[in-house]
């Protein structure tokens, strides 16, 4: 079966690792992961997202839970143990706690998955300039506007006493580098879904709202 792959809505990366993955909590060469959090504003989509994820975590928890195999063959006082893993939270002010208005996904990619046949493969995310083909060739850092082509992946906990999903992405789109020019006047983008049949994610289309100032690929 293939992986079904959408696109978020555009938000404001935090803490990007996606020039290169994070290691610093690699066991071996090779490892690390890929990630960002993406804060996306409730208007822009992130609360229509945040839906989407919380609820997939609730199934991914009563799913494992209920199956005989998994959850279901806990004694009821472990069972009571384990909570709902959602990798999506509302922001809020750190001073008054109050709602900021934006969302807060986190997305991550395994740097090196293991194989059926039990060898190992090396990931590349691919990360794309406004017009969905050009490489971004520059670095990606907190404060960047871009969007994230994920898929939602159960993930079972127990040694955490967790259960829920996981945002993996295969790639990213850039609308604008921090420290580079502004780009005004960005047009809504609607969700798009994406079906993988195989390891890559080949490119996005166009966003209208990206490149206004006619800046080319020196610019990324």
């Amino acid at each position: 079966m293939s992986t079904v792959y959408k696109d978020s809505p555009y938000g404001e990366a935090i803490y990007p690792h996606l020039n290169a993955p994070d290691t610093k909590f690699a066991k071996e060469q090779g490892d690390g992961e890929f990630k960002v959090d993406l804060a996306i504003k409730a208007e822009d989509g992130g609360e229509e997202l945040y839906s989407t994820v919380s609820a997939a975590a609730q199934q991914a928890f009563d799913d494992w839970m209920s199956d005989p195999e998994k959850g279901g063959k806990l004694p009821k006082l472990k069972r009571e143990e384990f909570k709902v893993y959602c990798p999506a939270r509302m922001e809020r002010d750190e001073n008054t706690g109050d709602p900021t208005g934006r969302y807060i996904f986190d997305f991550r990619q395994n740097a090196r998955i293991k194989l059926k046949d039990g060898t190992f493969k090396d990931v590349t995310v691919g990360l794309y300039q406004p017009d969905g083909k050009t490489a971004v060739k520059k670095g990606i850092w907190s404060g960047s506007v871009l969007r994230v082509r994920y898929s939602i992946r159960p993930i079972p906990m127990p040694g955490l006493k967790q259960v829920g999903v996981r945002l993996d992405f295969a790639a990213v789109q850039v609308r604008k580098l921090a420290g580079g020019k502004s780009q005004q006047g960005f047009a809504a983008d609607p969700n798009g879904e994406y079906d993988q049949g195989g390891d890559d994610a080949d490119g996005f289309a166009a966003d209208q709202g990206g490149n206004a100032n006619g800046s080319g690929p020196a610019d990324y």
